[in-house]
């Protein structure tokens, strides 16, 4: 997805959705993981096929929003 808005923006607007950022540079919707990897990364594999590596920082609050699911 291309924005004119910087990716802290989109995070702003999409907080109460299913979206999360796991790094700097990724934003994914939680609905479209299909495995999270927790101790070989930290990572998730998307819907798509994608591996996408989840920051130390952003770890411990990814679990939290993803359990709740």
């Amino acid at each position: 997805m291309l924005s004119a808005k910087n990716l802290g923006t989109v995070e702003e607007l999409l907080r109460e959705a299913s979206f999360f950022r796991i790094h700097k540079h990724h934003l994914i919707n939680i609905d479209h993981v299909r495995k999270y990897v927790k101790n070989d990364g930290p990572y998730v594999v998307m819907s798509n096929g994608m591996h996408l590596t989840i920051a130390r920082n952003r770890k411990e609050g990814f679990q939290a929003r993803f359990l709740r699911l």
